[in-house]
């Protein structure tokens, strides 16, 4: 039986080298980063990458 161990799921940024990172269950984790992303400024783009608080600002 194969159990879902939490683990780090990370987001980036790919405009520079920043990070989000969260430690919970990855299936938990990445709608989570999602809902956090843009609470820090982040903004998702159509192709689904993310450009942080930085970058979204000079665009």
């Amino acid at each position: 039986m194969s159990e879902e161990l939490p683990r780090f799921v990370y987001l980036r940024a790919t405009c520079c080298d920043q990070w989000l990172a969260l430690f919970d269950l990855p299936s938990q984790a990445e709608p989570k980063l999602a809902d956090l992303a843009p609470s820090r400024g982040w903004e998702q783009q159509d192709d689904g990458t993310w450009l942080c608080d930085e970058h979204t600002a000079t665009k």
